[in-house]
């Protein structure tokens, strides 16, 4: 669990995470300065750049109080799996964000 020994249950009212979010397979296709210089642990997050989000959207409903906000940056092409993990009775009001590429780099849900 991410913050099982730092936060209280209910304890929070906001939540906000730019998660590592890069595929391991995508490793190629980033740019050589963020590949080569960028620590990998801040990059990449398993075989299909989720990994972080399947620890971090649990925990996120375990420290929000009702009516809390989790915020968080997504990863090229992970949107569908990040909102299938909140589609559970634990999170309402899901929405998103469009960066200026038009891909879709922010998801919102509030904690019921």
């Amino acid at each position: 669990m991410i913050f099982q020994r730092v936060f209280a249950d209910h304890s929070l009212d906001l939540v906000v995470s730019n998660p590592p979010y890069v595929a391991l397979a995508d490793s190629e296709t980033l740019a050589p300065e963020v590949r080569d210089h960028e620590p990998f642990l801040a990059l990449f997050a398993g075989e299909d750049g989720t990994s972080v989000y399947r620890r971090l959207i649990p925990d996120a409903a375990r420290t929000l109080r009702p009516g809390g906000w989790l915020v968080l940056e997504l990863g090229y092409n992970v949107a569908s799996a990040v909102r299938e993990l909140l589609a559970s009775a634990e999170w309402d009001s899901v929405a998103s964000d469009f960066d200026l590429a038009g891909i879709e780099r922010v998801m919102y849900a509030r904690r019921q």
